[in-house]
């Protein structure tokens, strides 16, 4: 397992990364529908029109309800023991 924050800091100036995750698959949360798309540019800019289209459609599809919205900082978060 390579972790994509780890792949990004080495090879993130050369190679553009695109992570996406969700609360369904990730946290075992079915019928949750709320997902996430991360853009790391390279130097070259390679992702621009792309992070610009993706911004494009995340503003016409409908968003998840406010009770799900709330929760997800709580889910994020790290657990204190």
């Amino acid at each position: 397992f390579h972790p994509m924050a780890q792949i990004a800091a080495q090879c993130g100036k050369q190679v553009p990364v695109i992570t996406t995750s969700g609360l369904a698959k990730q946290y075992l949360l079915p019928g949750w529908r709320v997902g996430w798309v991360t853009f790391h540019d390279n130097m070259y800019h390679s992702l621009q029109e792309v992070e610009a289209g993706a911004k494009s459609l995340s503003q016409v599809i409908l968003g998840a309800s406010h009770l799900v919205q709330s929760v997800i900082p709580k889910l994020l978060s790290p657990c204190s023991q």
